[in-house]
């Protein structure tokens, strides 16, 4: 049996969400911050990044991120389509839901990720103090 191939596109934006937004033919009119041109694209062809989520700790499968990340986002996805129906947060397991995914995609992007390592990469460097002992 032959092995199933490991996903390498990695949404940081989940594509369940972005169907929330889609308009004809199922695409989305995204805007592209660097070339500052608009353009048309299925959920699938945006928010993502090859190995976004990919680990490399021993010990470890280099998907598990992905995986729960997957697991996460299959347990919040009937919340949204919950609130999304219902016009309303009233129910506490979908607002608590929709609270953990505002978070994830606060935290879950390259910008905030750059973000987020340089200042852990500071942090670092001047608890340990000279660069050998940080390179160590």
């Amino acid at each position: 049996m032959a092995k199933e191939a490991e996903p390498r596109k990695h949404h940081y934006v989940p594509q369940y969400y972005l169907r929330n937004f889609v308009g004809e033919k199922d695409m989305l009119l995204v805007f592209d911050r660097q070339t500052k041109e608009p353009y048309r694209s299925k959920p699938h062809g945006v928010a993502a990044q090859r190995d976004f989520n990919r680990i490399e700790v021993e010990g470890l499968e280099v998907n598990a991120v992905e995986k729960l990340m997957a697991e996460f986002e299959g347990e919040t996805a009937p919340h949204l389509t919950n609130v999304i129906e219902r016009m309303s947060l009233a129910d506490e397991k979908d607002r608590s839901a929709i609270v953990n995914l505002m978070a994830a995609m606060t935290i879950r992007n390259p910008k905030r990720r750059k973000e987020m390592s340089g200042a852990m990469d500071r942090a670092t460097r001047h608890l340990l103090g000279k660069t050998e002992r940080y390179d160590a």
